[in-house]
């Protein structure tokens, strides 16, 4: 149902790096505003989890890596698969809006938001999130914030690596990946099988595991990027991903009920670009689809036009227009979304005080339409110490699975 949240929030932090040039702040960012700029720039509570951090902490899934940031708190029901929740500043996964390359995770189809148990870190160049409300940006079900899953894409020169790990409960994964860049242009691809014995969720207490029947996980994933450069300004990207996993989980308290205790789980994801980007102008057409199978089959189709322009030194200007139909290939139904957003972005005084304003519309077919806005202001000190505040906007849409069972019928 629709929902209104406003949000704000002061956050100072201090940094121990001898400049802004040499600490994260620096970092590439793309998903406070649908373009390309550093985090120095994103007054929102930001934070950026690198390939690096990755590897060195040994994370699994997203909900591995989003257990670490500050404001997250994770609950999984059992081992690798089985159903995990990401509950960010006291709000729902439903209120938190999942994307892997810009493209949106959430399942129209269910109640829960993304699948989070089955989003493995695979090909993962990093990994970037905000908090707070982000409808004001992308529009319905960002109430809390907005986790973006960037994909490797170029590399410089040509790399590969091959991954085998064991572990207990009989766990094994064996993952690949490969990449190459040139002047013409530029693909990564990338494999990974894990699958695990499991065990009990709901064992008795103090008893063993290996007593009670196990809930085994295993999953595939797929995924290939390709960049062709046509010349300078002008490039193609596409995308393509899939999964493949499968799921026991336990029902209520009995840890040896099999009937009707598993579940499977696809989603196939494609996507293609263009993109121009001359001197301060940018420009980006894409068209996606997101099959996402769990329970019932769901599909997003998206498409639309993105681009930014720097008007002046600092000073950036940023719009996305897309049309984006949400349907469920079981029950039939489906709604369509047109969304149009501006956001603007200036630095004064050489980059220390930073505003954004944003404001976004969005139309749908099945429900009222709805107009959301942000605002943000950041503030440095000196080049280690800053205060920030954000206030904003939010809603979510009812799901299909709601359309369906007619939870909508007397929605105001």
């Amino acid at each position: 149902m629709k929902r209104l949240t406003l949000s704000a929030a002061i956050v100072a932090a201090i940094y121990s790096a001898p400049s802004l040039a040499d600490n994260q702040l620096n970092d590439v960012f793309v998903t406070a505003g649908h373009h390309t700029q550093t985090l120095h720039s994103v007054t929102a509570n930001a934070t950026v989890i690198t390939a690096n951090d990755i590897e060195d902490n040994h994370y699994r899934t997203l909900s591995d890596a989003l257990n670490s940031v500050n404001g997250f708190n994770i609950v999984r029901n059992g081992g690798l698969g089985n159903a995990t929740s990401a509950l960010v500043r006291g709000q729902s996964t439903k209120n938190l809006l999942i994307l892997v390359d810009g493209v949106e995770m959430n399942n129209p189809s269910g109640t829960g938001g993304a699948i989070l148990s089955n989003l493995l870190l695979s090909n993962v160049a990093r990994i970037e999130i905000l908090k707070g409300p982000q409808s004001g940006i992308w529009g319905a079900n960002a109430s809390s914030g907005v986790v973006n899953i960037i994909t490797n894409k170029s590399v410089q020169g040509t790399q590969g690596s091959i991954t085998v790990e064991k572990g207990s409960f009989n766990q094994q994964k064996l993952a690949g990946q490969f990449s190459s860049s040139n002047e013409q242009g530029d693909f990564s691809a990338s494999f990974s099988r894990i699958e695990t014995d499991g065990f009990s969720a709901v064992k008795p207490f103090e008893e063993n595991h290996d007593d009670y029947e196990k809930d085994a996980f295993n999953q595939t994933d797929f995924g290939l990027n390709i960049g062709i450069n046509i010349n300078a300004n002008h490039r193609v990207e596409t995308t393509l991903s899939a999964s493949n996993g499968y799921t026991e989980y336990d029902y209520g308290s009995n840890p040896d009920q099999t009937d009707f205790a598993s579940v499977n789980y696809k989603n196939t994801l494609k996507k293609l670009q263009y993109v121009y980007n001359k001197e301060r102008y940018s420009n980006t057409l894409f068209v996606s689809q997101n099959e996402i199978q769990q329970y019932s089959d769901a599909v997003i189709n998206s498409y639309g036009v993105k681009g930014g322009l720097e008007y002046s030194q600092g000073q950036n200007l940023n719009f996305i227009a897309s049309a984006n139909q949400y349907q469920n290939e079981t029950t039939r139904e489906d709604f369509d979304n047109l969304g149009f957003g501006l956001s603007n972005t200036n630095q004064f005084n050489q980059g220390r005080l930073i505003i954004t304003e944003s404001i976004r519309s969005d139309q749908f077919n099945e429900f009222d339409d709805k107009i959301t806005g942000k605002l943000g202001v950041k503030n440095f000190f000196n080049e280690n110490v800053f205060a920030s505040a954000n206030i904003g906007t939010a809603y979510n849409t009812p799901t299909l699975f709601q359309l369906t069972y007619g939870a909508t019928s007397d929605l105001q």
